[in-house]
């Protein structure tokens, strides 16, 4: 059945009136800047110079709120230790040598950069210095080992290695992270959430490291970041809606940390690292339950477990007994003792998550049942539990909650605005 269009257009283009407002007399009598409103033939230098200036003064306003933000660059490791890699882009390549003094087209195609035996290559040819530039000649997009990238790629020789960064606007890099972090089918309020929360985090480690090569890591040491492949349409809008806003307290920049799935409640950090912030509290995350880490079970052998405390620089003969004794208020476990041959080792929870792998054992919120030929562990709640949670997050949006009233229950006390790069 057919439907009249939805409160759109009613009338036929021809039938379609502007009313003055009810205020259109008053103003137009008494306008609130008489000098503009002077007509052309009664035009005055004294008329014609304050609208020259005003209209320069907007366009000045206007300038400053739209570009001061948009020239940050972030720069981000996506790859270590790689003896080759092979860069190509569908526009043609610009290749600069020993920094930017010299740049050189290159047909559409590809070229291979080694590290051979401490001697930087390109296409086998030894690089003048220890740097390799790359920009796409046409389009924006560059394509490396197979992953697709916007902005610049710098490749820097590291002993036997390859050091890839990626320098890119912000905001196109968070077009690559925010749909890794979660799900782009998520609400659209839960996706502003995480935008903001990750654009705020890469800015501090932007400020914190800007002395340093490169600002973040592309894994979730820093936060998870795939470049283009990564880009979703519905992240990208939340992106976009977002541009510019971040969290700060006191007016500096939150150290906006998140993690998956609380399971009852946020951590402080001051309980892991040592850092007492004051918007970095726990507070109750009642609203996670659809995570799949809500609970978990790990069995984990008591043989990889040996070796993994040995690869960490623990000298422990064959286990005998884990025993947790000091708990947080939210019940993650903040140190182990752990009985072996060779005596007693006193660990932290967080270290034994880093030493068995954050992805076997998901938190530290953790029970341990039984120890035989596996350590069987029950556990709730994924992630270091610390700043906004994930899956908390979801649910708030779910129930109506604002990206704005989100941010604010998991970082008490900030403020949310935008953010002004000349600072």
């Amino acid at each position: 059945m057919d439907r009249q269009a939805a409160g759109r257009y009613l009338y036929p283009e021809e039938k379609l009136h502007i009313l003055p407002s009810s205020d259109y007399k008053y103003y137009h009598k008494h306008p609130p800047f008489p000098l503009l409103m002077v007509p052309l033939k009664k035009m005055t230098i004294r008329h014609l110079i304050f609208k020259i200036t005003y209209f320069i003064f907007l366009g000045f306003i206007f300038v400053q709120h739209n570009i001061a933000y948009a020239t940050v660059q972030i720069r981000v490791s996506i790859l270590q230790g790689a003896g080759a890699i092979k860069i190509s882009a569908p526009g043609g390549l610009k290749i600069g040598l020993g920094g930017l003094e010299r740049v050189s087209k290159k047909p559409a195609g590809s070229i291979d950069i080694e590290n051979r035996s401490g001697t930087l290559t390109v296409d086998k040819k030894e690089a003048a210095g220890e740097l390799v530039r790359i920009m796409p000649a046409g389009g924006d997009e560059l394509i490396v080992n197979n992953g697709r990238y916007r902005g610049v790629i710098e490749i820097k020789k590291r002993g036997e290695g390859l050091l890839v960064i990626n320098e890119l606007d912000i905001e196109d890099y968070l077009k690559g992270v925010v749909p890794i972090e979660v799900s782009a089918l998520w609400s659209m309020e839960a996706l502003k959430a995480q935008a903001v929360a990750s654009r705020t985090y890469a800015l501090y480690q932007r400020r914190a490291n800007i002395n340093k090569e490169y600002h973040l890591v592309s894994t979730v040491m820093d936060q998870a970041y795939n470049g283009r492949d990564a880009e979703d349409p519905r992240a990208s809008r939340a992106v976009s809606a977002t541009e510019g806003i971040v969290l700060k307290y006191n007016g500096d920049l939150v150290l906006a940390l998140f993690h998956s799935t609380s399971s009852g409640s946020t951590e402080d950090a001051s309980n892991l690292w040592s850092i007492d912030l004051p918007y970095l509290k726990g507070v109750e995350c009642l609203s996670d339950q659809a995570s799949p880490f809500y609970e978990w079970k790990r069995n984990i052998g008591v043989l990889e477990f040996e070796s993994a405390l040995r690869n960490g620089g623990y000298n422990i003969g064959p286990v005998a007994n884990i025993t947790p004794y000091l708990w947080s208020k939210s019940s993650r476990v903040m140190g182990l003792r752990i009985i072996h041959s060779g005596g007693e080792l006193l660990l932290k929870g967080e270290d034994l998550r880093r030493l068995i792998g954050y992805s076997r054992l998901p938190s530290t919120n953790f029970e341990i049942n039984k120890i035989g030929k596996e350590i069987s562990f029950s556990g709730k709640g994924a992630g270091h539990g610390v700043g906004l949670c994930q899956w908390g997050t979801k649910e708030m949006a779910e129930m109506g909650f604002t990206y704005q009233e989100i941010l604010r229950y998991y970082f008490p006390g900030t403020e949310i605005v935008r953010y002004d790069s000349s600072e």
